[in-house]
């Protein structure tokens, strides 16, 4: 196989692969120029294929950050695309606070400057940055979409003064105050994101500050539950943040097999519709999830009504591998949910089975890379997301499978294939091939 890069139609030879057959991804760079695009491409076991990758100057982005956001000096800019993590970039300012980003991917980022503070991620909650502790440095940090076209220079000041627009309101469930819930707001247009973290009082009341006019998310976090709604934000004068949460939830608790709780695992609930429905070839994540308590118990609150999925141990295929867990995975499903909290709700985990197995196409080849998800006897998805992805190789193994019949499902470029049932026994490793079809 033959590979060229080309810059402004002067085609230059960059290098030749020898690899196995199969699928891969190939991407061009180059100091002078952005990296090309992902190419993906299928190797044949004979002959060889010209393949053609195009380096482009990319955008330049110049950029300050404005006093009114604290210290300048060595202040963290990053760069988050929309694309995975293709383009993410980061660098740090000068003395002046100043920053540069050269022969960038043009496309839609979000640009972020870090406030220096501690910062927790979950993917339900999104990103809360920890309280300051007293006398420390107030460095602000801020989120804003941006967008770079290629050949074009984008100069940004970070934090720049403008109009800002204040936000009062209370939270409320029932007509009571919601008392020490997280605030936040983020914009859903080019607004800067100002990462104000702040707390309701005794009676329910916050203030959040703006960068402008527009649509933002508006989110509370409270005893490991969030709830948000989208709301506009004005030009002229200050809003009513003020909403009622939903009152519905679930206290419930996971225990073994003997009836041992099961403490620190993993719990989802998932609306019904969307536990890994598949929508162009990516499943939905869970709705939300926690962890269970010593004693094993866990609650999720500010569930609106409607009809829910429970799974336990599950909850992290969205953005990692999910975590091993030792027991098989257990349901709870069709729970309705009204205005009321369900309560007297376990979960009892009996020992994981697995299931090890390896992809092939139609005619016998690994193939790699390929999306995988199990069927209950019933039919029913048993994850909120793929379970794990076949190696280089075709081989896959899938945790914290509970005793049952299965059918493994194989995904890959909209080409979907099924096993042969499944029988699964608690400890024990069963096996299966799946066959993707032709395309």
């Amino acid at each position: 196989m033959t590979t060229t890069a080309t810059h402004q139609h002067h085609p230059r030879p960059l290098l030749g692969l020898r690899r196995r057959p199969g699928r891969i991804a190939l991407v061009a760079a180059h100091d002078d120029y952005c990296n090309s695009d992902y190419l993906r491409i299928d190797v044949a076991a004979t002959g060889a294929a010209e393949i053609r990758l195009e380096l482009r100057d990319g955008a330049h982005v110049v950029g300050s950050i404005d006093p009114s956001m604290g210290a300048l000096a060595d202040r963290e800019v990053d760069l988050f695309s929309f694309r995975g993590l293709i383009g993410w970039r980061q660098t740090k300012s000068d003395a002046q606070g100043r920053f540069e980003f050269e022969h960038v991917i043009p496309q839609e980022y979000v640009i972020e400057l870090k406030s220096g503070e501690e910062i927790t991620f979950d993917r339900i909650r999104g990103i809360h940055a920890k309280d300051t502790p007293p006398g420390a440095p107030k460095n602000r940090g801020l989120r804003k979409n941006v967008e770079f076209r290629d050949g074009e220079t984008t100069r940004l000041v970070l934090g720049e003064e403008q109009h800002r627009i204040r936000g009062r309101g209370r939270v409320t469930c029932r007509g009571a105050p919601i008392v020490g819930a997280q605030m936040g707001a983020i914009s859903s247009g080019s607004n800067e994101d100002l990462e104000q973290v702040v707390h309701t009082a005794e009676d329910g009341t916050f203030s959040l500050e703006f960068a402008g006019p527009g649509w933002y998310r508006l989110s509370a976090f409270w005893k490991s539950a969030q709830y948000e709604h989208e709301i506009y934000v004005p030009t002229d004068g200050s809003v009513d943040l003020s909403f009622e949460v939903p009152s519905g939830g679930i206290l419930g608790r996971l225990v073994d097999a003997s009836g041992k709780p099961l403490a620190n695992v993993h719990v989802t609930l998932t609306d019904a519709g969307r536990i890994a429905q598949v929508e162009g070839g990516d499943p939905h994540g869970p709705s939300r999830t926690t962890r269970t308590n010593q004693d094993g118990s866990f609650e999720m609150r500010m569930v609106p009504p409607g009809t829910y999925t429970l799974a336990a141990p599950d909850g992290l295929q969205f953005f990692q591998s999910a975590p091993v867990e030792p027991y098989g995975r257990v349901f709870r499903r069709e729970l309705a949910v009204d205005t009321e909290l369900l309560t007297g709700i376990e979960l009892k985990l009996e020992p994981e089975g697995r299931i090890a197995g390896k992809v092939v196409d139609e005619l016998g080849r690994p193939a790699g890379g390929t999306h995988l998800l199990i069927l209950d006897d019933a039919g029913r998805p048993c994850s909120t997301y793929w379970e794990t992805t076949a190696d280089e190789s075709g081989a896959f193994l899938i945790r914290s499978v509970a005793p049952g019949t299965y059918h493994v499902i194989a995904s890959r470029e909209k080409r979907m294939g099924e096993s042969a049932p499944v029988d699964v026994e608690a400890d024990t490793t069963a096996e299966t091939t799946v066959e993707l079809p032709a395309k």
